[in-house]
């Protein structure tokens, strides 16, 4: 491949060609925190099993809401006049 038609020296050509300004808005800025660093791991790490234990509940509170209006219904039944 032909050196000036690399992509790393075009983006340098490209670079040489357009100068950032001394503007606030054009400052890079670079946090090293570790807080940064270990939020996305730590997303990764939780949210799965999170997600299993709230589909879990939904089910199993879903079930336990349908037996409980099945009981209900035996009660009221006992109370039917006929």
């Amino acid at each position: 491949m032909d050196s000036e038609l690399s992509p790393e020296h075009l983006m340098h050509k490209l670079d040489d060609l357009v100068r950032s300004a001394t503007e606030p808005q054009n400052a890079v800025l670079v946090d090293q925190s570790r807080l940064i660093k270990w939020v996305g791991p730590s997303f990764a790490l939780f949210a799965v099993p999170l997600a299993t234990v709230c589909m879990w509940l939904s089910h199993h509170t879903e079930q336990l809401a349908a037996q409980r209006i099945l009981i209900l219904q035996r009660r009221l039944r006992l109370f039917r006049r006929p």
